[in-house]
């Protein structure tokens, strides 16, 4: 795929000038989704006796990776302003949280019974108008899913040398979905 000369009639400083979501959209059916192979395999020190979970890649979003100048900075998503809305006993509870802590707080608010009806964008988020990136490489554009769909606690906490995730081949990973939930990453 040529990351360097404009899809259709668009170029990489047009693509910056509108929203994020325009771009998404446009760049969704102009591109040809991107299948990888690559998985990521992590486990959440905070909840032990949970199985090992799998991130797979979306095509579609790949490809917006791999072209470049269509998805912000890792930063915009981690300080963006979220209001997550969570259900119990049919009362509606929304819950002011940064993009950092989105992932964390949706596991916590599940282990506790409370069901995710959505999120909204807080009105003072600059996700729109923040810096872009160039062409990622595939294994870029997975470390940049990790960051952004894994809780931090799993990718940024070094405070110990524990095994938490790993960026591995499809068939690294078993496609026996037997024993499931009793998966666990070799320390």
């Amino acid at each position: 795929m040529n990351t360097q000369t404009p899809i259709g009639h668009i170029t990489p400083g047009q693509l910056q000038a509108v929203t994020l979501w325009e771009r998404l959209a446009l760049m969704k059916q102009m591109l040809e989704p991107v299948q990888t192979e690559l998985r990521v395999v992590f486990e959440d020190q905070q909840r032990p006796d949970e199985p090992a979970k799998i991130l797979v890649p979306d095509p579609n979003w790949m490809a917006l990776a791999m072209r470049g100048h269509i998805v912000p900075t890792i930063d915009a998503y981690l300080n963006l302003p979220l209001i997550q809305i969570y259900k119990k006993c049919g009362v509606e509870f929304p819950f002011h949280v940064l993009g950092i802590h989105a992932a964390a707080k949706r596991w916590d608010m599940d282990r506790q019974g409370y069901k995710y009806i959505g999120e909204t964008v807080e009105k003072t988020h600059t996700l729109h108008s923040a810096r872009t990136l160039p062409p990622m490489s595939e294994e870029q554009a997975i470390e940049y899913l990790l960051m952004m769909n894994v809780p931090f606690h799993v990718w940024g906490d070094r405070q110990s040398n524990r095994l938490r995730f790993k960026i591995c081949h499809v068939n690294q990973v078993p496609s026996d979905r037997l024993f499931r939930n009793t998966w666990e990453m070799i320390q």
